[in-house]
């Protein structure tokens, strides 16, 4: 298995960043985008996300980890995924801003 890691910087309380995500997620489950499928999700209660999904059939696992100034995302993904790991890491990221607001 390969690995994908990505960070996003913010300037909330880690509190509101947990709540804005947990909402955020909930909605993005119900639009999920073309290709993804299979997802799940478990919010531990330290505030960090454990999720798995299927990206164009292939699985994808890892954690989401709400710092004091970050998000942080990191997990495993088949080696045929890897040439989409940048592609992957970017749509996060890009996910993290629209969840998170102009108060980032």
């Amino acid at each position: 298995m390969a690995s994908f890691q990505t960070r996003f910087e913010h300037q909330q309380t880690r509190e509101a960043v947990t709540q804005k995500l947990r909402r955020f997620s909930e909605v993005i489950a119900k639009d999920l985008p073309n290709g993804v499928s299979d997802v799940n999700e478990s919010w531990n209660g330290d505030g960090s996300m454990n999720f798995e999904f299927k990206a164009m059939g292939m699985p994808l696992a890892g954690t989401m980890t709400v710092g004091d100034d970050h998000v942080r995302v990191e997990g495993k993904m088949p080696f045929a995924a890897l040439p989409f790991r940048g592609a992957i890491e970017s749509q996060i990221r890009e996910q993290l801003e629209i969840a998170l607001g102009d108060d980032c």
